[in-house]
């Protein structure tokens, strides 16, 4: 099974977006800054779905 580029980003696509809201929705409140919440909730969520992406580009 061959798992296209555009497969691959969508992957990962969801996940940061996921980091995103995740951020958006718990750490923009506790931090009391939207660009500090959503930098967090985009590291969380990006960098698993990276690691997924380049497990399965190696495949």
């Amino acid at each position: 099974m061959a798992i296209t580029k555009l497969k691959l980003l969508g992957i990962y696509l969801l996940f940061a977006v996921a980091g995103l809201i995740i951020g958006y929705t718990i750490f923009v409140p506790i931090t009391g800054n939207m660009v500090l919440g959503l930098t967090m909730g985009f590291i969380i969520g990006a960098t698993p779905g990276m690691l997924i992406v380049n497990k399965l580009e190696k495949k």
